[in-house]
C-alpha cells in the first residue's frame, strides 16, 4: 500500500481520537465551573475554551495518571471525560448550532481555516511517495526523537525506557520533558495498529495549530469590550497573521543564491530560520517544536484563569487557583526553557501585587504556585535522579547578547571582546529582520494607542509588562545545553504573541479607517496613508516569508534527489534519498511485523541522527544519537566508536568477531545499508549467514544467535 496513503489513513485516525485529551477534559472542567461565562458561550467558543483549558491540564494529568498508575487508567480516565464530554453536547445539543445571522460568516470562516490548516499540515508532515522514492518533511529532524519517544512509552511506560541506549537493562529516560509525548503515546496506543508513534506525533501539531488559533480567540474575547462581530473579525485577523513570518525571505533567498552560485552547495538545508539566530516564526514553532509551542498556550491559559475568576464565587476562585497550578506544572513538563521565562515573569507580577498592596491576589499566584509544584513533584523526583546518568554539566545558561550573522563572519577579523558590542549594535537591525511586521505593527500600536490610554484596560497593561520582562531575558541570556539557543528561541514565544495581538488590532483598525491623528515620531509625521505604506509591505514580506519556509520544509528532499545541491548532505550522500528512505521504511517495517519485541536492534550509530531509525524504529537500540539524553557524553562516544566499528570494513570481516561485539553490546539484529562500510563485503558475510531481510539498500542480519 502507498506509504503517503497510509500516513494520512493513520494520521487522521489520530486527528479522531485527540479530542479524548484535547477537548473533553477542557470541555467538563468549563461546564462545572462556568469559567469564563463557559456556559453562555457559543458553540465555537466553548470549544476553543476546551482546547486551551485542556491543554493547560491534559499534559500533567496524562503523566500522573500515566506514572503513578498506568496507560491503561490513563486511557480509562480520558475515555470517561469524553463519555461525560458527549452527554453534555447531548443535553445541549438543541443550542449548539445556534449563533447569531451577523457572526454566521464569520463561524464559518473559522471552520474553514481550521479546515485548511488541517490539510496543510497533513500534506505538509507525511512521508510523500513518488512511485519507489520516498520523501519525509525537512522538520523529520526532530520527529525522530519525538517518535522514538512516544513508540518507548507505547512500548515501555512512563518514565519511558530510553529507546536509544541499552548497557545490559533498560534505562529510565528522565532527563527530558516529555508530557506532550505522552499524550501522543495515549493516542497511538487507541489507534491499535492503525496508528504508528510518529502517526500520533503529526496528529498532535496540528491540533497544536487548532490550540493556538483558539488561544487567540479567546483571549481576544476576554480582553476586548466590541461589539460581537468585530470580536469575531478581530480574532480571524489575529488566526491570519500566523501565516506571517519576519524578513527572513530576502536575506535567506539571497544566501542560497550565492552559495549555489559560488560554491554549487545551497546552505541553510531547507530551513529558512538557519540564516540567523532565529525567532522562530509561528508555522516553524508548530512543525518544529508543537511541545513548546503547547507550554506556551498552557502558561498563557494559566494566566487567563487566575485574571478570569477574580470578581467569581470562592469555588470558582479555588477551581481556577488549582487549574492555573496544573497549567504551569504541564507547562514545565512540557518545555522547561518556555515555562523558566514564564516562571521569571510570574515572579515579577506577583511582586508588583505586593507592591501594590494588592495581596489577595498575590495570595491567588503564591497557592497556584504551589498546587504547580505538588502536581509536578513526581517528574522532579525522575529528572534530578536522571542527572546522575549524565549530560553536560555546568549552568544551563549564559549571559550572551543574541548574535546576528555578520558577527559569525567577522569573528576572524576583528577582536573577541568586540564581537558583543557588534551584536548589541545590531540589535535593532536583527529583530527588524527576523520581527518584520510585528514590531512595526507593534511600534504603531503604541502610537494608535496613546499616552495613558493603556492604563484604562488590564490585558493592555499586561501585555507591555511581559514585553519589557521578556524581551530583555531572551536577549542578553542564552542556553549552553546544546549547541542551539533553545531559551532564546522559545522563550520569544511570550513576545510573538503580544505582538500579533497588536497588529491585528492595527490591521482591524486600517480597515476600520479609524487608527491614527497624524503624530510626529523622529523628524516624520505618521497618519493613516504612512501606516499603510509601512506596514503592506512587510504584511506581503512576511507572507513570502511563511510560504517560502513551507515550500522548502515539504520539497527540500526532493531538490536534493534533483541535485540543486552538492553532496554529501547532511541528509544524503549522493542523489538517491529518495528510493533509500523508501527501502528504510520497508526494512524497518519487516522488523516491526517479524523481529521479536524483546529483542534490541542497532544501525550504524556513526551516522549523526539517523532519520528512518527514529521514525520507523519499534525496538530497543544499544545507542543511538537522537535519544542521548542523560548519557555520559564519555560513555556514549566510548561506545559510539566500539559500535560503529561493526559497520566498519577494516574491521568486520567475520561473523565470528561481529557476535564477539554483538554478545558484548547486547545486540540481536544489525541493520546495515549501502553507506556503511561493511556493505561491499555482505556477499561473502552471507555465504555465513543468510540476512533475514534485504532490498537494494537495506540488509537486516541476526547477530549473537
Amino acid at each position: 500500500m502507498n506509504f503517503t496513503l497510509r500516513d494520512l489513513f493513520g494520521s487522521g485516525l489520530a486527528l479522531s481520537l485527540f479530542p479524548f485529551v484535547f477537548i473533553a477534559p477542557g470541555y467538563v472542567v468549563g461546564w462545572v465551573f462556568d469559567f469564563w461565562i463557559f456556559r453562555c458561550r457559543l458553540p465555537l467558543v466553548r470549544l476553543a475554551m476546551a482546547l486551551i483549558l485542556s491543554v493547560a491540564v491534559s499534559p500533567v494529568l496524562g503523566f500522573l495518571l500515566y506514572r503513578l498508575g498506568s496507560g491503561a487508567i490513563a486511557l480509562s480516565f480520558f475515555g470517561l471525560l469524553g463519555l461525560i464530554f458527549v452527554l453534555i453536547l447531548f443535553r445541549t445539543r438543541p443550542r449548539f448550532f445556534a449563533f447569531q445571522p451577523e457572526i454566521a460568516r464569520y463561524v464559518h470562516a473559522a471552520l474553514w481555516i481550521g479546515l485548511g490548516w488541517g490539510i496543510l499540515a497533513l500534506f505538509s508532515l507525511v512521508d510523500l511517495q513518488l512511485g519507489s522514492r520516498l520523501y519525509e518533511t525537512v522538520s523529520a529532524q526532530d520527529t525522530t526523537t519525538r517518535a522514538s519517544i512516544i513508540d518507548a512509552i507505547s512500548r515501555t511506560g512512563v518514565p519511558p525506557t530510553n529507546p536509544g541506549y541499552y548497557p545490559g537493562q533498560p534505562v529510565p529516560l528522565t532527563f527530558l520533558y516529555y508530557f506532550w509525548y505522552v499524550l501522543a503515546s495515549l493516542v497511538d496506543q487507541a489507534g491499535g495498529v492503525l496508528v504508528t508513534a510518529r502517526q500520533a506525533m503529526i496528529a498532535s501539531v496540528i491540533w497544536c495549530g487548532f490550540a493556538l488559533m483558539a488561544l487567540i480567540a479567546v483571549y481576544t474575547r476576554l480582553r476586548s469590550n466590541r461589539s460581537a462581530p468585530q470580536i469575531w473579525k478581530l480574532a480571524l485577523t489575529g488566526i491570519g497573521l500566523l501565516a506571517v513570518s519576519g524578513l527572513d525571505f530576502l536575506p535567506a533567498s539571497f544566501i542560497m543564491y550565492i552559495s549555489r552560485s559560488a560554491t554549487g552547495t545551497v546552505w541553510l538545508g531547507g530551513d529558512i530560520e538557519h540564516w540567523n539566530e532565529q525567532i522562530t516564526a509561528w508555522l516553524g514553532c508548530l512543525f518544529w517544536v508543537p511541545h513548546h509551542t503547547a507550554a506556551f498556550i498552557a502558561c498563557v491559559t494559566a494566566l487567563l484563569l487566575l485574571e478570569g475568576v477574580r470578581m467569581t464565587s470562592l469555588r470558582t476562585r479555588l477551581a481556577g487557583l488549582v487549574l492555573a497550578g496544573f497549567g504551569f506544572a504541564s507547562a514545565l513538563g512540557l518545555s522547561v526553557w518556555v515555562t523558566l521565562v514564564f516562571a521569571v515573569l510570574w515572579g515579577v507580577l506577583m511582586l508588583a501585587q505586593l507592591i501594590q498592596k494588592n495581596y489577595r491576589m498575590a495570595f491567588w499566584m503564591v497557592g497556584s504556585g504551589l498546587v504547580a509544584g505538588l502536581a509536578i513533584s513526581p517528574f522532579l523526583w525522575d529528572l534530578f535522579h536522571g542527572m546522575a546518568g549524565g549530560g553536560s554539566g555546568g549552568f544551563p545558561l549564559k549571559i550572551e547578547i543574541r548574535q546576528f550573522i555578520v558577527t559569525l563572519f567577522l569573528e576572524n577579523t576583528i577582536p573577541s571582546n568586540a564581537i558583543p558590542w557588534l551584536n548589541l549594535l545590531f540589535l535593532p537591525f536583527n529583530y527588524f529582520m527576523e520581527l518584520g511586521f510585528f514590531l512595526a505593527a507593534g511600534w504603531i500600536w503604541w502610537l494608535m494607542l496613546g499616552r495613558n490610554s493603556w492604563k484604562e484596560n488590564r490585558f493592555y497593561q499586561l501585555e507591555i509588562f511581559i514585553l519589557l520582562t521578556t524581551v530583555p531575558i531572551v536577549t542578553f541570556l542564552r542556553s549552553t545545553v546544546i549547541g542551539n539557543n533553545d531559551f532564546g528561541w522559545r522563550g520569544w514565544l511570550f513576545g510573538q504573541f503580544i505582538l500579533l495581538l497588536w497588529g491585528a488590532e492595527v490591521l482591524f483598525s486600517l480597515q476600520q479607517k479609524d487608527m491614527l491623528s497624524p503624530k510626529r515620531v523622529w523628524g516624520f509625521e505618521i497618519d493613516l496613508r504612512t501606516a499603510k505604506r509601512i506596514l503592506i509591505p512587510l504584511l506581503m514580506l512576511g507572507v513570502m516569508t511563511t510560504v517560502f519556509d513551507f515550500i522548502l520544509l515539504r520539497f527540500w528532499p526532493i531538490l536534493v534527489d534533483q541535485n540543486v545541491t552538492a553532496f554529501p548532505v547532511e541528509i544524503s550522500p549522493d542523489a538517491h534519498l529518495g528510493e533509500r528512505t523508501f527501502a528504510a521504511r520497508l526494512a524497518y517495517e519487516y522488523i516491526q511485523e517479524n523481529i521479536p519485541a524483546n529483542w534490541v536492534v542497532q544501525y550504524n550509530p556513526m551516522r549523526t541522527l539517523d532519520r528512518p531509525a527514529g521514525l520507523y524504529g519499534s525496538h530497543q537500540m544499544a545507542l543511538a544519537d537522537f535519544t542521548s539524553y542523560g548519557v555520559s557524553p564519555d560513555s556514549f562516544q566510548k561506545r559510539r566508536q566500539e559500535i560503529g566499528a561493526l559497520f566498519d570494513t577494516e574491521t568486520t570481516f567475520t561473523w565470528q568477531a561481529v557476535d564477539t561485539a554483538c554478545k558484548r553490546y547486547f545486540i540481536d539484529v544489525l541493520i546495515i545499508n549501502d553507506t556503511d562500510g561493511v556493505w561491499k563485503n555482505l556477499p561473502a558475510l552471507k555465504i555465513q549467514r543468510p540476512s533475514l531481510y534485504q532490498n537494494d539498500y537495506y540488509e537486516v542480519f541476526r547477530c549473537n544467535p
